[in-house]
């Protein structure tokens, strides 16, 4: 396609490759296989510090990959319409310098923008003196079924929400941030956020157990233990009904009011057909549907570099408050 927007993958670890070796035809959970799968897009090159990445890349894209951004310019030599970077949060500024040395039209960072407040200032001045386009790649805002949840509140068919709660687990930034930034997606940012008193024998700073307060309703966070199992569960009651996500949005249930089967005049939750499925099995490709979207239309990204500095601001609050 002529009209194909050339990309270039920095970090070759889980989300950059590693989650896609073994994934079925139809998964597409990493940007190597997200950029290969979707038409708009033409996959130039991975960079990787690591060889046996490098090596497992090219093996699995048929592209060649590269020790460094300037070993990769030298090969290429010309702009490139989006690079990713997908290395370590404590990185990302340090990559970005690099990367924005050479001509970038767009980044995709992955999230969470940075490990603090204080690089995310030094992204946010890099990114708006080069007057690059940047998206962070929080992916549930990409989903066409939240996105048809957000929609639904927009109309008032999912109306009043009453309150919520969130179970997750392998820190607050790495995990917890995704649904920080869906509620800030769907509800816009919180009011304040509050410490619930842990008692647990082994407290751990960066999973603490909090609430975030909105003027009508409140949604509390716990916390697992991710050396038991994984989690990611999100539940939602609203006057008009009840959502619940789980297997990290994966899965949707949708009740809404109905006749008690049980007792006359009384209203129950029954389940219904939601009008959108939840496609989380082709996450990364969606994110790079909307991101095409955004660029040929020269519209905001669904999750750009304000949105996830607010998630961030978020987060940080909360991290410091679990502290005292």
């Amino acid at each position: 396609m002529s009209d194909q927007l050339s990309a270039i993958v920095i970090g070759l670890g889980n989300i950059g490759l590693g989650l896609d070796i073994n994934s079925k035809l139809e998964q597409v959970y990493s940007h190597t296989k997200a950029f290969m799968a979707h038409p708009s897009f033409q996959l130039v090159a991975g960079i990787d510090s690591n060889l046996d990445k490098q090596k497992s890349f090219t093996d699995f894209s048929g592209k060649p990959s590269f020790s460094s951004i300037k070993d990769w310019f030298s090969f290429w030599g010309k702009p490139i319409d989006i690079a990713v970077i997908a290395v370590p949060t404590n990185l990302h500024c340090k990559v970005l310098k690099e990367v924005l040395n050479f001509p970038v039209h767009n980044i995709l960072m992955e999230k969470p923008l940075a490990s603090n407040l204080d690089d995310a200032d030094a992204i946010k001045q890099l990114i708006q003196k080069k007057n690059v386009g940047c998206a962070v790649n929080y992916i549930r805002r990409f989903d066409p079924c939240t996105r048809k949840i957000k929609e639904m509140l927009l109309t008032g068919e999912l109306a009043g929400p009453l309150c919520g709660h969130t179970f997750y687990a392998k820190g607050l930034l790495v995990n917890a941030s995704h649904y920080i930034d869906l509620f800030h997606f769907w509800f816009g940012k919180e009011e304040n956020v509050s410490i619930i008193p842990s008692h647990k024998s082994d407290k751990n700073e960066q999973l603490p157990d909090f609430i975030i307060h909105y003027p009508d309703f409140n949604i509390s966070f716990l916390a697992g233990d991710e050396s038991a199992y994984s989690i990611g569960e999100l539940e939602i009651l609203f006057k008009t009904g009840k959502i619940r996500f789980s297997e990290f949005c994966r899965l949707l249930e949708y009740e809404i009011p109905g006749k008690s089967m049980l007792f006359s005049g009384y209203q129950n939750l029954i389940k219904a057909d939601f009008p959108i499925a939840p496609d989380m099995d082709r996450y990364q490709y969606n994110v790079l549907d909307e991101l095409y979207k955004s660029i040929i239309s020269h519209k905001p990204f669904l999750s750009d570099i304000h949105s996830a500095y607010i998630t961030l601001e978020t987060c940080c609050k909360i991290l410091e408050e679990s502290k005292i």
